[in-house]
């Protein structure tokens, strides 16, 4: 039993191998936290399988590494795929399915990325993370196991955190503080416990619970660096610190931009490709909270008109935290029953999202209940940095000069709606049934003539409706039956009715339909069929609202007339499309009751939806505080908490309390994320817009006007409305805050030092000398600790230098020489090592007899051919420690100057060296 147990038992002992099990769950889980895409469950998975691995081939398998490493890429291999087929849905088939799945996905994305045409593919990025993962938890584990090397052990993981939690600001500082105390206990325990295997080895005595005294110091020590972290923290926010840095981040820069291009939809941090996570990510959604981390970097540089907030996302479903888009089904991780997409333009969802293919510069379906009081406009939009997978907008796009994908919004699938073919006008008949449509109204039917066979053929309609067996004699039976099928694929249903005519024909008169449609006066998002990279440029033709508030005000049903009257919702503030009503005034369980009554409250008196939604950006751009570095909220519901717990925030907080107080009265409302206008730059030509242009506001649905954008957020001007001025009346535009715009987001309304009671402190002249002397002290102390930094480096390589290759007795002589002439003995050239020893002994007493054990075991060995042994080398390192180098050292603290020695006194003991040895 005992030899079993010793075989199971790491050679480090249990402690530091839990310890690091610890380490690579922590890592694992920082980049499940971090949310670089959905699905990173796999991370966790992935790096816990490389650990346990590792320690079962390295310890109780005990393989050797020419075979364990095999075996663990093998059984990694199985274990990646097996982690993400598990992710797909069963309705794909089995695991041999779901691997042919995700091995053709892989294909067309190589094949994509040589073509020179980036395509985003979430499961590759997935795949990439689980082997990453993987490998990290393998190497740490084996490194430690089967070698005993903690640094490297404990490297791996840590490079991961700290990567995370410098990427996201999910990750807190409390993973990088564990991290500290676990790198720490790990390596000061292996350490000392090969400390102790060498105590062991060559007999010396030692306390039986000093392993666990150290292990215990090195705790309290951990303890201490964390409170000297927190109370002294050193910021590389400074410009010069900056630019001293820029270098040394070129490589992983590059790294980052070639994977950001190869999946332009993973989430990215502030002043990186890809955004900051949250809502500038432009993902398929975002939690409310989170310390901003946006960068000057441009992103964007447009050319047009004028300057316009740009879109590229919008969200309808609020989900109490955060707002996500309801056309892209959950991940399996949240909703078992849904298959996860690869990107918001991916069909393998368990109900496919209405996207609608566009080749370049195609006209895009205009809903005609919306056009009220609408300006076309032309833009030219050029990529600086990627963000996100999807194009910047304004307004409702006509073309685009790129190929895209249009993600609608879909109608109600389970009411049947009818077309009667006569009378309904072309543009009213859905997109996806106007070619059944045609085909129909040009057909005449007539039932076909009995004809005798002594061998039937077999009627490949016997299993449809009775009617189809009128239809088997007419030439357009099978497009008609190439169309049916087409629609049944996308979930539509059809049925006809038809009328009979005098020679036994019939036409089909009437159509009806059931299914999911998309809905023209509902997109969400834009995605360019070859991928959003660096350098993509396009032609936008898009048509702007230019309603005022007095025709919002009149706003009711618009071009109701061309609606059908049985897809219409009415409500106090105006007869709305149901569908679209009933997706944009969702709420959760989570409101609370206080919210709705808040909203009521607001709401009464108020006759039209125009002023209940300017009645709420009023209060809530008063109610709450601008602040950046608002903690995620708490609570059952995050929109209770920014309006009665803790009212502050930035963009995202202002506008998902006024979208709910919105849906809590019944006028539908959505959340956009994009970007508010940018600057004027004349060296660039164009407007540019930076990433600390991202931003998030509300967009209110108003009959026959559409969806017209507000802005609740208090460090942003309120929008205006009407007709654009003409160029030459417009102001100029300011290059520092934006087009015409006399805020940034950033730095809110009002500078800091005007919010300052009187005598709180320093303004004007003042308030700049001090920052200009804090800030000279910073600098100060930033170069003396770089200072400090190198001379400690630069004499500890001067120490170390040329000793690695010598034995023992030779870096125990090539100390004495270093430190000696440090504390003034000088070593010239006419000397040998024992006459060195007899003038370190004359000059600093009571090293005499170690220095000259050590120069006569150097001696040996060179001129003799006669290593020390092991009992005589340990003799000598006694001597140095406990005599000679404390002696040097003190020498050289006090600048004490050494006993002098004449040429008799080192004659003198030579002989007695000759006499004694």
């Amino acid at each position: 039993m005992t030899w079993w147990w010793n075989r199971l038992t790491p050679r480090v002992g249990w402690f530091p191998f839990g310890l690091l099990l610890v380490l690579d769950l922590l890592a694992g889980y920082s980049t499940y936290r971090a949310e670089w895409s959905d699905g990173l469950i796999v991370a966790v998975r992935a790096i816990m399988i490389g650990s346990v691995l590792a320690y079962l081939l390295a310890r109780p398998l005990g393989l050797p590494d020419w075979a364990a490493h095999p075996v663990a890429s093998l059984f990694g291999t199985l274990s990646v795929l097996w982690i993400l087929q598990d992710l797909l849905s069963d309705e794909l088939g089995g695991w041999r399915d779901k691997l042919a799945f995700l091995w053709l996905r892989w294909e067309r994305w190589f094949a994509a990325v040589q073509d020179g045409q980036p395509r985003d593919d979430y499961y590759l990025f997935l795949l990439l993370i689980a082997v990453t993962h993987f490998l990290v938890g393998y190497l740490s584990s084996w490194l430690l196991v089967r070698h005993d090397h903690a640094w490297v052990s404990v490297l791996l993981p840590s490079i991961v955190i700290l990567i995370n939690a410098g990427y996201s600001r999910e990750v807190s500082p409390l993973f990088v503080a564990i991290m500290i105390v676990l790198d720490l206990l790990i390596v000061g325990r292996v350490t000392f416990m090969q400390r102790l295997w060498r105590w062991r080895a060559r007999g010396f005595p030692h306390a039986s619970g000093l392993a666990w005294q150290a292990l215990w110091v090195l705790s309290w020590l951990s303890v201490a660096l964390l409170l000297v972290g927190w109370i002294v923290p050193l910021s590389t926010h400074s410009p010069r610190v900056s630019a001293l840095l820029q270098p040394t981040s070129r490589p992983w820069n590059e790294v980052r931009d070639t994977l950001a291009e190869w999946f332009p939809s993973v989430r990215g941090p502030g002043g990186t490709r890809g955004g900051v996570g949250g809502f500038a990510s432009f993902g398929d959604r975002f939690e409310i909270g989170g310390p901003l981390r946006l960068s000057d970097e441009p992103v964007l540089l447009v050319s047009g008109l004028e300057a316009p907030y740009l879109t590229v996302r919008t969200y309808d479903l609020y989900t109490g935290r955060g707002w996500r888009s309801s056309a892209v089904p959950e991940l399996e991780l949240d909703r078992e029953t849904s298959t996860p997409p690869s990107s918001p333009t991916d069909q393998s969802v368990s109900q496919p999202a209405p996207l609608l293919e566009f080749a370049s510069g195609e006209e895009m379906p205009q809903d005609r209940s919306i056009a009220l009081e609408r300006q076309t406009l032309a833009y030219h939009v050029e990529v600086l940095q990627a963000r996100g997978a999807a194009l910047p907008i304004t307004g409702t796009p006509v073309s685009v000069s790129v190929p895209v994908r249009a993600l609608y919004g879909w109608t109600n699938g389970n009411d049947w709606r009818t077309i009667e073919l006569e009378s309904t006008p072309e543009e009213q008949i859905p997109r996806e049934l106007r070619p059944l449509a045609q085909l129909l109204r040009a057909t005449v039917f007539r039932p076909p003539a009995e004809e005798a066979s002594e061998t039937p053929t077999p009627d490949p309609y016997a299993d449809r409706a009775w009617y189809w067996s009128f239809m088997r004699g007419s030439p357009a039976l099978p497009e008609l039956d190439t169309l049916m099928n087409q629609l049944a694929a996308r979930g539509i249903e059809v049925t006809f009715w038809w009328e009979a005519g005098a020679d036994d024909s019939f036409r089909i008169m009437r159509v009806a339909y059931r299914g999911r449609l998309p809905d023209y006066a509902d997109l969400e998002a834009l995605f360019p069929t070859e991928g959003v990279s660096r350098g993509l440029s396009y032609d936008l033709v898009t048509t702007v609202s230019r309603a005022t508030p007095e025709q919002l005000r009149a706003a009711d049903r618009g071009n109701g007339d061309t609606v059908d009257s049985g897809n219409l919702e009415a409500t106090v503030y105006g007869v709305y499309p149901r569908d679209l009503y009933r997706r944009y005034t969702q709420l959760p369980e989570s409101v609370t009751e206080r919210t709705r009554q808040l909203a009521l409250a607001l709401a009464a008196g108020k006759s039209n939806a125009y002023d209940v939604a300017a009645t709420i950006e009023a209060f809530v751009r008063q109610r709450i505080a601008y602040n950046e570095a608002a903690p995620t909220p708490s609570g059952i519901d995050a929109v209770d908490t920014v309006l009665f717990v803790r009212p502050e925030g930035y963009c995202t907080f202002y506008a998902s309390a006024m979208a709910v107080l919105l849906r809590a009265v019944g006028i539908p409302a959505r959340i956009a994320v994009g970007y508010y206008p940018g600057e004027s730059n004349g060296e660039m030509g164009g407007i540019v817009y930076r990433d600390r242009n991202a931003h998030a506001w509300v967009e209110v649905f108003f009959p026959g006007y559409g969806w017209i954008p507000f802005e609740p957020t208090a460090s942003r001007p309120p929008l205006l409305r009407g007709s654009v001025a003409e160029q030459a009346d417009w102001l100029p535009m300011d290059p520092i805050l934006g087009a015409n715009l006399p805020t940034d987001e950033r730095f809110g309304l009002r500078l800091s030092e005007l919010d300052r009671s009187e005598g709180a402190g320093a303004v004007g002249t003042a308030a700049a000398t001090n920052q200009s002397r804090a800030s000279s002290s910073r600098i100060a102390l930033v170069v003396s600790l770089a200072v400090l930094g190198m001379l400690v480096l630069a004499v500890t390589l001067w120490w170390f230098w040329g000793s690695w290759r010598l034995s023992p007795a030779g870096r125990l002589y090539l100390r004495l020489c270093r430190l000696g002439r440090v504390a003034g003995v000088p070593l010239r050239e006419s000397m040998t090592p024992l006459e060195y020893a007899w003038e370190i002994g004359r000059r600093f007493p009571g090293t005499r007899r170690a220095a000259e054990m050590i120069a006569f075991l150097y001696t040996r060995e060179q001129y003799g051919q006669r290593l020390a042994s092991e009992q005589e080398v340990r003799i000598a390192a006694r001597g140095w420690r406990e005599s000679i180098r404390p002696r040097l050292l003190r020498a050289i603290v006090r600048w004490q100057k050494p006993l002098g020695m004449d040429e008799s006194d080192a004659w003198t003991m030579r002989g007695r060296w000759e006499r004694q040895y």
